[in-house]
């Protein structure tokens, strides 16, 4: 079982919008699906700044690690994994794609309207937790 840790990053938008992205055929874990952005932490990187190569190399985003916010950390599947939260206005024209078959905006309140995996409901239900604690 790969034990690597993860990092998740939740993009949220003004007016409650999320950038998702649409994994490819080829993604390791979970195809053809709707997912946050995010992947493994390499050896000698924290977590934050896994999460900010992941967003630089996945959508040509470039994050300050002050940035982000950390919403949630723990194991899920037996993985360890820490959930970011990334909340500024992103010019979606300014966005390359660099892993995955596509992305798309979404209001928050649309994604129950969407096919979603278990990683990406666990990512909103830490997400809602969030919020309900401020």
């Amino acid at each position: 079982m790969n034990s690597t840790p993860q990092t998740s990053i939740v993009i949220l938008l003004p007016r409650d919008r999320m950038i998702l992205q649409f994994r490819d055929e080829h993604a390791p874990s979970y195809p053809l699906s709707f997912a946050n952005w995010g992947g493994s932490v390499e050896e000698g990187e924290t977590a934050v700044e896994g999460a900010c190569r992941e967003l630089a190399e996945e959508l040509s985003l470039g994050v300050d690690p002050t940035e982000l916010i950390h919403i949630s950390n723990g194991v899920f599947k037996g993985i360890p994994r820490d959930i970011f939260l990334l909340q500024r206005d992103v010019q979606l024209s300014n966005l390359r794609l660099g892993e995955g078959a596509g992305f798309v905006c979404v209001p928050r309140t649309a994604l129950k309207n969407i096919p979603m995996n278990d990683i990406l409901e666990d990512d909103l239900k830490k997400l809602d937790e969030y919020f309900s604690r401020l």
